[in-house]
């Protein structure tokens, strides 16, 4: 099959001028906090490609002639980079979707709220649709203080203690278990299947398994006046987490989310393969003919899609 790409930029399809002098097109898609991005390589040996202004917005697909492109979003252009020899400009975007007003630092303090209805109000503000997991969407939030901090950081914040991620896609902001390949409606997630022999290069590390058997968390008891402790799990080694939380139930879901978290993506997985769209971060992967061990279903936790005049590929990390 022919592999095909296609850009626009500022709602101008560039494609046609950008193939003849195209280097190399990246599209990193990643799962957790980290924004997608972007990174395309021209050849600038002419000097009269204008450069793209910051703010610009691209849209970038993938795919193949025969079987159509699919398309990987909106990025905006964030730097340019200029070198030489061989004279080259290098265009770098971020996900587009990530508003400025999400990395506004604002004071103010939540109460008796659930993750839901935190995540509607601060979506609501964005001009974003909220689209939270099931499984912390009536989680009750007794107090939380945002001081000098972002909404995103805020968000983010109470995502990692619960094991989560959160994330602006499709002018949604969303917020799931993170890595196991379930949709918002808590729906799994559809397979790519994978064979030995689609592999180009591959290789799977299996490090010791739970460093952590237990994790502590404290909260403040008004009535004694005294900290408590709430454990998940049992035995040792124990992690403790630092700072107090203002309830039992605040405590007991970050102790079980860090014990999770310690305990979680023990094995990693790193293949290289000819590209294919349909691979995304949290894509769930099935490998078959793979030795023991290794045939197994992994998560992807990030994908780059790389396509250049000599073919197109992805690179994937899986967990």
């Amino acid at each position: 099959m022919q592999p095909a790409f296609k850009l626009v930029v500022d709602g101008k399809d560039r494609t046609a001028d950008i193939a003849v002098r195209l280097i190399k097109l990246q599209i990193k898609d990643q799962a957790g906090f980290k924004s997608d991005s972007l990174s395309l390589s021209v050849d600038d040996a002419d000097g009269v490609l204008e450069l793209p202004r910051k703010g610009a917005v691209i849209e970038a697909s993938l795919g193949y002639q025969e079987t159509g492109l699919k398309s990987f979003g909106k990025f905006t252009v964030d730097e340019v980079e200029v070198s030489g020899p061989p004279a080259t400009m290098v265009i770098r975007a971020k996900a587009a979707d990530m508003r400025q007003g999400l990395k506004e630092l604002k004071s103010r303090s939540w109460d008796q709220v659930t993750i839901g209805d935190l995540v509607s109000s601060i979506a609501a503000e964005h001009e974003l649709m909220p689209k939270v997991s099931a499984d912390y969407a009536q989680d009750l939030i007794a107090h939380i203080d945002q001081t000098d901090e972002s909404d995103m950081n805020l968000l983010t914040r109470i995502a990692k203690e619960r094991g989560a991620l959160v994330k602006v896609a499709n002018n949604n902001l969303v917020m799931v278990p993170i890595s196991e390949a379930k949709t918002v409606s808590g729906k799994k997630l559809e397979a790519v299947t994978i064979n030995l022999s689609d592999a180009t290069k591959w290789s799977a590390t299996f490090p010791d398994r739970g460093r952590y058997l237990s994790v502590v968390a404290s909260w403040g008891d008004i009535e004694s006046g005294a900290l408590q402790e709430v454990t998940a799990g049992q035995g040792e080694p124990v992690f403790r987490l630092r700072n107090p939380y203002p309830t039992q139930a605040d405590a007991s879901e970050a102790a079980k989310a860090k014990l999770k978290a310690l305990n979680h993506s023990e094995a990693k997985l790193s293949i290289t393969l000819p590209g294919n769209p349909d691979l995304l971060a949290e894509t769930p992967l099935s490998l078959v003919g793979f030795r023991s061990g290794v045939a197994a279903e992994w998560v992807v936790n990030s994908v780059v899609h790389s396509y250049s005049p000599s073919g197109y590929s992805v690179s994937v990390q899986a967990e």
